[in-house]
């Protein structure tokens, strides 16, 4: 239960004029006073422990002018880190890498010829998208998504330049000018609103290289720019970085490694201590070689010297550095965990991957998979997809591939997943595949392959082991266990069907007796043994070969079954 808060001298004393007049109305006061305290909320009670934090200026809008002001600074702040700090820096180089790998489009129109025209056209307008000409298309997609984990949002802008599209990349300082206080109803850091919230514009500053002076530019339509962003809450235009609560502790633990570092080198700088009974002793027998500045004496260490001590004095070899601690490391490990947390990220992928093992590295990569997927969902969402379309769309304007109506179906790859286990998860996927859980589409695609391009291979690898073993005149086994009997398949594939025994059928007028058998026995006409037993009084065979003409039938079986059904059912006794 919680304490009761404090009580003034005042109410004290007012209790106690109501205790005299009325004792039973001033325990109904102290029941009600109680009653507050149970049927409230801790969080929302400065008890004297704590400050209350939240504000209605600070936390009801996320678009107002303080925090405008701390976005600002805390994008400020996550740059510098992500310069100076290994923990940010390497977070920031690895997780592109994992969102992003591989980046390829699969056209899907329903046309496979359609499809190779269109996905041949992108990827080539890919090697060449950059406005600056620097620049592959993945290599913009990476630089992004790393802008938008570090600034909190970024925008490409689609150019028309000299009959191309080409994109350039709009850093988060840019959309809108830091200098300016440019937050109403209808202007939101760059972003200009409709009535409804709806964005209607997006104003772009230039960026002088030399003195990060910013001059306006223009205001582009959300159809050419497209924001790419991941806001906390709705009624958010520019999220803040995602290092935002990662940064006190990140700042910390350099300032704490700095530190050790410090009392490290200062424990290795001794090697070892003399120390005399008689401090007033000037002169020793063993004497000194060097003598500081504040008149301390010292040794210089010399390998294999042998040095003579005088009387009184000891020589105490210097502990070596016992640091960094044990605690020290475990409050390191939590202040990184926090930082991790904060990304949405295990800590075993963000610092330390020799902790996982077992089922637990799955767990936690399996968490690290979710996050990536979720990163590359905004991607392909305020990104990809736009580029694409547009790019796809001008390309059919101006007649270099034919026009569909799903031109804009298709998927996005991005590479492999990650696995802590390779075998254990080729073997699931295959369990998958056989079971009918998953196709071998989907397999290939979480490996950032495509079945096409699969198939092909495996076909060309079959060709040239097929060609190997036959210039050697040796079995195709032999060369390869992946197929036990390719040479009985390829044989079988390689020769024609047999023609039918020479004199079974005369002339083709002999066919319709034996059609009107098979079509008989197949309607449940007749009964298959009775058309067998025609088969070989006609065409002169035997049974064998008879019986291999005639098909089972199961047409007089369902006329059966049907006419028993239909026979009414005589009444139980």
């Amino acid at each position: 239960m919680d304490k009761a808060p404090k009580i003034t001298a005042i109410e004290r004393g007012f209790d106690r004029i109501i205790s005299f007049v009325s004792p039973k109305l001033a325990l109904e006061r102290a029941v009600n006073r109680q009653h507050f305290i149970e049927f409230s909320f801790d969080g929302a009670k400065n008890n004297g422990h704590r400050t209350l934090a939240g504000s209605r200026q600070r936390n009801a809008s996320p678009e107002n002018f303080q925090s405008r002001r701390d976005g600002i600074r805390l994008m400020w702040e996550a740059r510098q880190a992500a310069n100076d700090i290994c923990l940010i820096r390497g977070l920031m180089l690895k997780i592109p890498k994992y969102v992003v790998g591989r980046l390829e489009y699969k056209a899907d129109t329903g046309d496979k010829d359609v499809d190779k025209m269109y996905e041949d056209y992108f990827h080539q307008w890919c090697e060449s998208c950059d406005i600056t000409g620097r620049f592959r298309f993945l290599e913009l997609v990476q630089k992004s998504l790393r802008s938008m984990l570090i600034d909190g949002d970024v925008g490409a802008l689609m150019r028309i330049v000299q009959g191309q599209i080409k994109v350039q990349v709009i850093e988060a300082d840019r959309i809108g000018s830091p200098d300016e206080a440019d937050i109403s109803d209808s202007r939101v850091r760059g972003i200009e609103i409709g009535d409804f919230g709806e964005v209607l514009g997006y104003r772009v500053y230039k960026r002088s290289l030399t003195s990060s002076q910013y001059t306006y530019e223009k205001t582009f339509s959300p159809e050419v720019f497209k924001h790419l962003m991941d806001p906390f809450r709705t009624d958010q235009y520019r999220p803040t970085t995602y290092l935002a609560t990662a940064l006190p502790h990140v700042r910390d633990l350099y300032e704490l490694f700095g530190f050790e570092k410090v009392a490290n080198k200062f424990a290795s700088m001794w090697s070892a201590f003399v120390t005399r009974k008689d401090p007033y002793n000037n002169q020793a027998s063993s004497g000194w070689d060097t003598e500081t500045v504040d008149g301390r004496k010292q040794w210089e260490a010399v390998p294999g010297r042998v040095q003579v001590l005088g009387e009184g004095e000891n020589i105490s070899m210097a502990n070596g550095s016992s640091r960094p601690s044990g605690q020290f490391m475990a409050f390191c490990q939590m202040l990184i965990r926090e930082a991790c947390i904060s990304m949405d990220l295990p800590y075993g992928f963000g610092y330390d991957m020799s902790i996982m093992g077992g089922a637990t590295s799955r767990i936690e990569l399996e968490q690290a998979q979710r996050t990536f997927e979720y990163w590359q969902g905004l991607l392909t969402h305020r990104m990809l997809n736009p580029i694409k379309n547009a790019v796809i769309e001008h390309g059919i304007s101006m007649g270099s591939i034919p026009a569909t109506p799903n031109y804009v179906s298709g998927e996005w790859s991005f590479g492999s997943q990650i696995t802590a286990d390779v075998t254990y998860a080729g073997q699931m996927d295959i369990a998958n595949i056989q079971l009918g859980l998953e196709s071998m589409t989907d397999v290939l695609s979480k490996r950032g392959k495509d079945i096409e391009t699969v198939a092909r291979k495996r076909a060309r690898d079959v060709t040239t082991f097929q060609e190997a073993a036959a210039s050697n005149n040796v079995p195709i086994e032999m060369l390869s266990n992946q197929w036990p009997m390719a040479s009985d398949q390829l044989a079988a594939a390689n020769t024609p069907p047999q023609p039918p025994p020479p004199g079974l059928i005369n002339n083709t007028q002999d066919l319709k007796p034996l059609m009107d058998l098979i079509s008989q026995v197949g309607e449940g006409v007749i009964e298959r043994v009775s058309a067998v037993e025609s088969a070989m009084a006609i065409y002169g065979i035997g049974q064998q070969e008879a019986e291999m003409l005639i098909p089972e039938s199961t047409g007089l079986a369902q006329k059966q079954a049907k006419a028993a059904a239909q026979q009414p059912k005589e009444p139980s006794k």
